[in-house]
């Protein structure tokens, strides 16, 4: 499934959320992760996940 397709479905249900959507187009104001464009939060992120992850490997997560 194309990333238009899944845009254009998420926007439809979104609709019947908010009907009344800015026309402003979203955009990707942080680069695209799926092209591994990613900010240094993700980094952040993943650091802590190992930390908790390495706490207790014995833990069911």
């Amino acid at each position: 499934m194309s990333e238009d397709t899944l845009r254009e479905r998420w926007l439809e249900e979104l609709s019947k959320t908010i009907p009344e959507l800015p026309a402003k187009n979203f955009g990707k104001k942080y680069g695209s992760g799926r092209d591994g464009d990613h900010t240094p939060d993700l980094n952040q992120a993943l650091e802590i996940l190992a930390e908790v992850y390495e706490s207790d490997k014995d833990a069911v997560w």
